[in-house]
């Protein structure tokens, strides 16, 4: 049996949780099953839930590659073809499963888009006020599940400075952690 296919399809079945593969997971195990007549059901089913374990346990737990083959090595009753399997798969996916990881433990809203103009006041009351640039800003804000929200506001020359300076300021402490 081709082992490396068999971790393949447990990470896109449990891990990656890719729409083809849970559409008809039958179909998938069929075609595992197609590759190598002389494999058992019961043994296939028994490989993809050592497998469905050993990479569900590191996708929650954040494993890079080096700790996953720590533990697989640590394993003593497991099979070291199936591990190396294993390990050669999450190799692979790692990165995906590390955005399928963030994007299931983000529960809050987040910028989906932002755009923006720069406007001069032709009218107002107050002369002062007159040619005074000002940006427009509009950004839509919401998360996967619920329909964006808009909202819009403008930002004089000083508010534009200091926000400005506030994003500096989170992107230092961003680029230090």
């Amino acid at each position: 049996m081709d082992l490396e296919a068999v971790a393949e399809a447990a990470m896109r079945l449990y891990v990656l949780e890719d729409p083809r593969a849970i559409a008809d997971p039958a179909a998938l195990k069929q075609r595992l099953l197609a590759m190598d007549p002389s494999v058992q059901p019961e043994a296939l089913e028994e490989q993809l839930t050592i497998c469905r374990a050993r990479l569900e346990e590191a996708a929650a737990a954040g494993y890079n590659s080096a700790q996953l083959e720590g533990v697989l090595k640590g394993e003593e009753s497991g099979d070291p073809a199936l591990s190396e399997a294993i390990l050669v798969v999450w190799r692979r996916n790692e990165s995906k499963v590390q955005e399928v990881v963030r994007s299931k433990s983000f529960w809050g809203n987040k910028l989906q888009r932002m755009s923006w103009r720069v406007d001069v006041t032709s009218q107002s009351r107050r002369v002062e006020e007159i040619n005074q640039p000002c940006a427009i800003v509009e950004v839509q804000i919401g998360s996967q599940a619920s329909n964006p929200e808009f909202v819009r506001f403008e930002m004089e020359k000083e508010m534009l400075s200091q926000m400005h300076e506030e994003v500096q300021k989170l992107q230092s402490l961003i680029s230090q952690s």
